[in-house]
C-alpha cells in the first residue's frame, strides 16, 4: 500500500467516524433541541455577508468597470477583425465578442455566488449586466453595437442614414414598394458579416435567457422575481429581425432590375415565343450567385425564415408588375406565361440551389407557397390568352373562387387591352353565368324585364321546331342548369338527341323554376317577381315540352 493510498483510508475512516459520533449526539437531542439548533443554523447562514451588504457596492461597481473595459476590448478585436469570427473557416458563425463576453459574465457570477453573497449583492450584480445608474446596460451595449454594425453596411453602400422603414419586419409584401428608398445594395463581404451579426445575435438572446434561468435557481428566493432580461433578449431579436430584412431587401433589390426589364418588354409585338426572356435570366442569375453562399452562412431555420420572408415581398411586386402591363397579345400572353412559369420553378429550387448536396431538404411551406402565388399568376395569364368569345369561360374556370368578381374581370380585360364596348358585353356575360351576386346584381324590375323577355323568346321559339332548337340553344346556355358547369343535379343532353323527349318537359320545368327560386333569393332585399312573369314563363315552357312531345 502505497503513502497516499493509506493517507485516503484514514480520511475516510476519520469523516466516517466524525458523521458517526454526530449522529449519536443528534439521537439523543430532544425535538425541541433539533429544533433550535436548526433556527441557529439557519440564522448563522449568509450572516456575515449581510453584515456588509452596504459595502459590497464597492465591489459591484468593481466588477461594472471590469465588464465595460472588457466589452471594450471585444469591439475593437472585432472591428480589427472586420466583424468576422477568427475561426470562420471551420463553419464557425458566431463572433467572438459574444463569446468572451459570455465568459466574462459567467467568471463573475462564479466569484459572487462562491465568495460574496446569493442575495443582495448577487441581484446588484446582475443588475450590472443589465444596467447600473448612469451606465448602459452591458448586454444593451453589446446589441447596440450589433445594430451600429449593420447601419454602417446600409450607410456606406446605400447612402441611408438609417436602415429603411421597411426593415422592420415590413417585407412580406404589404408595404407599396415603389421607387428605391427601400433599396439595400448589399455587396458579397457585408452579405457575409450581417450573417454573422445574425447569428451573434440569436446566440446572444439564447444566453441570456440561460443566464437569467441560472441567476433565479441561484439567487434568495426573495430576489429571484425581480430578475429580468426580457428587455435585453428583445433586444437582440430586434437585432437579428433587422439582419433577415437586410438580406431580404437586398436580394430583392437586384431582381428589382429584372421587374424594370420585365416593364418594358412590349409585349403586342412578341413574333416568336419560346425561351425565356431577358428579366427571367436575371432572376435565375441572382439565385444561383446568392443562394449557395447563404446556404453555408445560415442555419436551416434562419435561411428558412429568409426564404418566406424574401418570397412574400418579391411574388407581390412581380404580381404588381404583370398586372400593370397593358395591350398583350396573343403570342405575347404565351411568352408571358412560359415566362411566368419560369419563375415559378426559379423560386421553388431556390433551397436546393442553396443546399446542393442535401436532396431531401425540407422547405415545404415555402413550397407550397409559391406554387400557390405564382400559379394564380399562371392563371390570369392563362386567362389573357383566350379569345374574347370564350374569355369569360376560361375566367371562371381558371382563376381562384374569391377573385371570379368583376373588378378582377376587368383588370383581365385592361390588360389584354379590349374595348370599352366588349368589355361590357363580357361584364354582362359575367353576371348572367355567376348568377348575379349580391354586390353586382342589377335591380329586381331589370330582372324581372329579363325573365319577361326569356320567357317571350321560348314562347315564340314554340312555332317552328327548326328555330326552336337554336333559341333553346341560346337560351339553355345562359341559365344555371342543373349538370352545367360542374353544378350538382340531373345532366341535360343534347336538345337533338331524340332519345332527351319524354323526360325534356319534366326537367326543364323544375330546372327553370329552380331557378327563378335562386333569383327571388338573390333578390330579397326587393320587390318579389310577380306571379304574372311566373304564369307566363310557365306558358311559354309547357308549348316547349308539347313540341318535344310531337318531336318523338
Amino acid at each position: 500500500m502505497t503513502a497516499s493510498e493509506a493517507r485516503k483510508r484514514l480520511e475516510y475512516f476519520r469523516n466516517k467516524a466524525r458523521k458517526d459520533e454526530h449522529k449519536k449526539v443528534a439521537d439523543k437531542m430532544t425535538t425541541k433541541e433539533r429544533a433550535a439548533h436548526q433556527e441557529a443554523k439557519t440564522t448563522f447562514d449568509s450572516a456575515i455577508s449581510s453584515a456588509f451588504e452596504v459595502s459590497l457596492r464597492y465591489y459591484v461597481d468593481e466588477e461594472e468597470r471590469e465588464l465595460m473595459s472588457h466589452l471594450q476590448t471585444c469591439l475593437q478585436e472585432e472591428r480589427d477583425n472586420s466583424w468576422r469570427p477568427a475561426e470562420e473557416d471551420i463553419g464557425i458563425r458566431v463572433l467572438g465578442s459574444a463569446n468572451k463576453l459570455f465568459f466574462r459574465i459567467r467568471a463573475s457570477l462564479t466569484r459572487c455566488l462562491r465568495m460574496i453573497s446569493r442575495g443582495h449583492s448577487l441581484l446588484a450584480l446582475s443588475a450590472v449586466f443589465q444596467k447600473s445608474a448612469g451606465f448602459q446596460k452591458v448586454m444593451r451595449l453589446h446589441a447596440i453595437a450589433l445594430m451600429l454594425r449593420l447601419l454602417k453596411t446600409v450607410n456606406e453602400y446605400n447612402g441611408h442614414t438609417r436602415l429603411p422603414k421597411t426593415v422592420n419586419g415590413h417585407t412580406h409584401g404589404a408595404p407599396p414598394y415603389t421607387g428605391s428608398e427601400w433599396h439595400i445594395k448589399l455587396p458579397e463581404e457585408e452579405e457575409r458579416v450581417t450573417c454573422h451579426i445574425l447569428h451573434t445575435a440569436e446566440f446572444c438572446r439564447e444566453t441570456g435567457e440561460a443566464l437569467a434561468a441560472a441567476i433565479k435557481k441561484d439567487i434568495r428566493p426573495q430576489y429571484s422575481h425581480q430578475v429580468d432580461f426580457s428587455e435585453e433578449e428583445s433586444s437582440f431579436v430586434n437585432v437579428s429581425s433587422s439582419c433577415i430584412s437586410v438580406l431580404v431587401l437586398g436580394i430583392n433589390t437586384r431582381w428589382d432590375v429584372a421587374l424594370v426589364e420585365m416593364s418594358r418588354v412590349h409585349w403586342d409585338d412578341v413574333e416568336q415565343p419560346g425561351d425565356d426572356s431577358v428579366f427571367v435570366n436575371t432572376i435565375r442569375k441572382v439565385v444561383k450567385d446568392c443562394a449557395p453562399r447563404l446556404g453555408q452562412l445560415l442555419d436551416r431555420a434562419s435561411f428558412s425564415f429568409l426564404c418566406d420572408k424574401m418570397a412574400r415581398m418579391f411574388i407581390t411586386r412581380f404580381s404588381e408588375t404583370v398586372v400593370h402591363i397593358r395591350r398583350i397579345s396573343e403570342k405575347g400572353g404565351l411568352q408571358l406565361s412560359i415566362d411566368c412559369d419560369s419563375v415559378k420553378r426559379i423560386l421553388t429550387e431556390f433551397p436546393k440551389a442553396a443546399y446542393p448536396l442535401d436532396p431531401d431538404v425540407d422547405f415545404s411551406s415555402y413550397t407550397h407557397y409559391v406554387e400557390r402565388e405564382m400559379g394564380a399568376v399562371i392563371n390570369m395569364v392563362k386567362v389573357i390568352q383566350a379569345k374574347p368569345e370564350n374569355l369569360v369561360d376560361t375566367f371562371m374556370l381558371l382563376m381562384p373562387q374569391q377573385l371570379q368578381n368583376q373588378t378582377e374581370l376587368v383588370r383581365v380585360c385592361e390588360m389584354k387591352g379590349v374595348s370599352r364596348a366588349l368589355q361590357q358585353s363580357l361584364l354582362h356575360d359575367h353576371h348572367q353565368r355567376s348568377g348575379g351576386d349580391a354586390s353586382s346584381a342589377p335591380s329586381t324590375s331589370l330582372l324581372a324585364t329579363a325573365v319577361i323577355g326569356t320567357a317571350n323568346v321560348a314562347s315564340s321559339a314554340a312555332t317552328s321546331l327548326g328555330a326552336f332548337k337554336d333559341n333553346f340553344t341560346h337560351l339553355a346556355s345562359s341559365f344555371n342548369f342543373p349538370g352545367k358547369h360542374g353544378t350538382s343535379g340531373t345532366e341535360l343532353a343534347d336538345p337533338a338527341t331524340p332519345s332527351t323527349g319524354p323526360a325534356m318537359k319534366a326537367v326543364l320545368a323544375a330546372s327553370m323554376f329552380s331557378r327563378l327560386g335562386s333569383v327571388r333569393d338573390s333578390t330579397q332585399s326587393g320587390p318579389s317577381i310577380t306571379d304574372a312573369v311566373k304564369e307566363k314563363t310557365k306558358e311559354g315552357f309547357a308549348k316547349i315540352g308539347r313540341l318535344f312531345g310531337n318531336d318523338v
